[in-house]
């Protein structure tokens, strides 16, 4: 028995497991805004989560991302990893440039938000070209949820 006595559960471990609350907490999220309008789908917020984790290089970050990214793919009726895409893309090219030329942060991150929400835009255009579906329509809500999403972001 003593020997059980010095075995502890691993904070460490602990920590790994908190992530994986935010899935089913997404799947709710992403269902209240799909019936209200006016709650943003979080799509910048997911983008700047997704480079924050590719820098880190915390790959259970970027999973439960693209799972997160599938689930609003699926609510919306968008095309298959197609945000995903956009993401890896933009993270890829579009973000080194931005750290690069823009020092203020905040700058950076509305910058990033409202590209996320207009590449995948530009991404979905290009794709139904391509594979001649229609385009999801975009509207004002655009400016609205990158606004939140900004005021979001600059609280984290």
């Amino acid at each position: 028995m003593q020997a059980l006595s010095g075995m502890q559960r691993n904070r460490a471990d602990q920590k790994r497991l908190i992530p994986l609350w935010a899935l089913p907490l997404f799947v709710v999220y992403a269902s209240l805004s799909s019936i209200y309008l006016l709650i943003p789908p979080l799509f910048g917020i997911l983008f700047l989560l997704y480079v924050r984790a590719v820098a880190q290089k915390r790959l259970i970050d970027i999973v439960l991302i693209a799972a997160m990214l599938i689930v609003f793919e699926a609510e919306k009726g968008y095309l298959f990893a197609s945000s995903l895409l956009c993401f890896v893309l933009l993270e890829r090219f579009v973000v080194p440039l931005l750290k690069q030329y823009i020092d203020c942060e905040p700058c950076r991150l509305l910058i990033q938000i409202a590209l996320a929400y207009v590449g995948y835009a530009l991404l979905m255009l290009l794709l139904s070209q391509i594979f001649v579906f229609e385009m999801p329509s975009v509207d004002w809500r655009l400016a609205y949820y990158v606004l939140i999403e900004f005021a979001l972001a600059a609280l984290i």
